[in-house]
């Protein structure tokens, strides 16, 4: 989804723990603000959004595999999400 603001505050709590050589698990807390400054071409009330994840993250050669579920307060729904990195 997206956010459309001229003004948003954000904040990310996260920890990270080695299970093994490699293999990583990842909680993540999320918080937002937005719509905080009055303006004209957004919509004048104050906004929150929050959500959570629970990611564990492996490193190949090639780059990071992440595998991610993830939960938002407002939308009450569990979500999965599959990333694939390249070092650089």
């Amino acid at each position: 989804g997206t956010v459309t603001s001229g003004s948003l505050v954000a904040l990310q709590a996260a920890y990270r723990h080695e299970l093994y050589s490699s293999l990583y698990m990842i909680l993540r807390a999320n918080g937002m603000f937005y719509n905080i400054i009055s303006n004209k071409n957004f919509s004048p009330e104050t906004a929150f959004l929050s959500g959570y994840s629970l990611s564990l993250s492996y490193l190949t050669t090639i780059g990071p595999i992440e595998f991610s579920v993830m939960y938002g307060d407002q939308s009450k729904r569990l979500v999965t999400y599959v990333n694939i990195g390249l070092p650089f």
